[in-house]
C-alpha cells in the first residue's frame, strides 16, 4: 500500500518519484512524461458530492490501466492529476496513447457528466536533458492545455449540473384524497 494510491490502485507520488529516478537512463531513451488533469473535478465534487467525484476518479484510472502499457508506470501524484513515464517513447507513440485515453475518457459519462482530461507531453532525447525539466514541460503544457478547455468544459458540466438538479427537484402536483 506505500506505493499506491488508496482510491485508485495506480501507483502513488512516492513511488513514481523512485521509478522515475530509476528509469531516467540513456537505454530508456527517449523518455516521454506524460502529466494529465481531469477537468471540472471540483465542480463535480460540489454538484453530485464526493463520491461521484470519487466514481469519476476511479472510473479514469481503470482507462489508464487498460490503455497504457504493461511498461508504462501510472501514477496518482495529486487530486486530479496524473503521469505516465513512457520509457523507450517518442512523442508520437506518445501522442497515440494520450489519443487513446482521450477517446475512451470522452466516450465515458458518471452522473450524467461527460469526462474530460488535459494533457501535456514531453520527451526526454538525450542523457544532458534535467529529467525535472522534462516534467515541468509536460506540466506547463498542460496547463496550456487545461486553460484551452476549460471554458468549454466547465459549461458543459454547468449545464448538465443544472439539469440534473431540476430532475432531481420537479415537484409533483399536489393531490388531495377525497
Amino acid at each position: 500500500m506505500s506505493y499506491h494510491d488508496y482510491l485508485t490502485g495506480l501507483y502513488n507520488r512516492r513511488f513514481y518519484a523512485e521509478e522515475l529516478k530509476r528509469l531516467d537512463t540513456p537505454r530508456n531513451l527517449p523518455l516521454t512524461l506524460a502529466v494529465g488533469d481531469i477537468n471540472g473535478l471540483k465542480l463535480v465534487n460540489d454538484s453530485f458530492g464526493h463520491v461521484a467525484g470519487d466514481r469519476l476518479l476511479k472510473t479514469v484510472s481503470e482507462i489508464f490501466k487498460e490503455e497504457c502499457r504493461p511498461d508504462d508506470i501510472t501514477a496518482r501524484i495529486g487530486g486530479d492529476e496524473f503521469v505516465i513515464i513512457l520509457p523507450k517513447t517518442d512523442m508520437n507513440k506518445a501522442g497515440e496513447i494520450i489519443s487513446r485515453i482521450q477517446k475512451r475518457v470522452q466516450n465515458t459519462n458518471i452522473e450524467s457528466v461527460i469526462l474530460s482530461i488535459s494533457f501535456g507531453c514531453a520527451t526526454k532525447n538525450a542523457k544532458n536533458i534535467k529529467i525535472e525539466d522534462v516534467f515541468n514541460d509536460s506540466e506547463n503544457k498542460m496547463y496550456r492545455d487545461k486553460l484551452y478547455e476549460s471554458n468549454s468544459v466547465k459549461s458543459k458540466m454547468i449545464e448538465v449540473s443544472m439539469q440534473t438538479l431540476y430532475k432531481k427537484t420537479i415537484r409533483k402536483p399536489f393531490t388531495q384524497n377525497m
